[in-house]
């Protein structure tokens, strides 16, 4: 079991939210600067989530915008039960593979950086 990528995202965005997905491999979420609110969901709430079809361009992400869900559309998204944890510099959060997790940056000033290990 060895570390398969590491991720360093140096891109600035004008975007603070990571939409709600799962990856295909085990990751230590790490904060480096400023704070970020994460929230996780089981795999078997995958039918709450609304994942796009496979070999969608957004395969493996939640259809559901969390700030403004249409439940109309995405009525078992009220049915969704996830843990929440607010990450600051220094945590690391494992995140299980296959596990959701919508994540966004708690601005409090200047920017956020983060840092992906990602393994099998």
């Amino acid at each position: 079991m060895g570390v398969t990528a590491c991720e360093i995202d140096r891109q600035p965005r004008m975007s603070n939210v990571t939409p709600c997905h799962y990856d295909e491999q085990q990751n230590f979420f790490a904060e480096v600067r400023g704070y970020k609110r994460c929230i996780l969901f089981p795999p078997e709430q995958f039918e709450c989530l609304y994942p796009h079809p496979v070999y969608h361009p957004h395969d493996r992400q939640s259809q559901i915008d969390f700030e403004r869900p249409d439940y109309a559309r995405f009525p078992k998204f009220r049915e969704a039960r996830g843990q929440e944890a607010v990450v600051g510099p220094g945590d690391v959060l494992y995140i299980p593979i296959y596990w959701w997790h919508h994540i966004e940056s708690i601005m409090r000033g200047g920017y956020t950086i983060s840092i992906n290990f990602w393994y099998k």
